[in-house]
């Protein structure tokens, strides 16, 4: 497994994480009774993590394909020739 893609992993778990904490801190016994702002601000960031989480690994993972398609045209230059020039 590739450093970014652990990372994307472990981003992703921490927002999670912190998303189920805050949503059910009231089931789970922390704080106060009600949905009150700690809830608010835990809620949105686990949100903000979560998504900066997935949005990392698709990065990965179109850099990857890009990478891949690099590879094939580089490997194939006739392809591309012929692609352009339509004559």
């Amino acid at each position: 497994m590739k450093i970014g893609k652990i990372r994307a992993m472990i981003i992703l778990i921490i927002g999670i994480g912190l998303l189920a904490t805050s949503l059910l801190a009231d089931v789970i016994g922390l704080g106060d009774p009600g949905f009150g702002p700690k809830q608010t601000t835990g809620t949105i960031a686990g949100v903000v993590i979560t998504a900066g989480g997935c949005s990392s690994g698709a990065k990965q993972k179109i850099l990857r394909v890009a990478n891949q398609i690099d590879k094939r045209t580089q490997a194939y230059p006739c392809i591309l020739n012929d692609l352009s020039n339509p004559n």
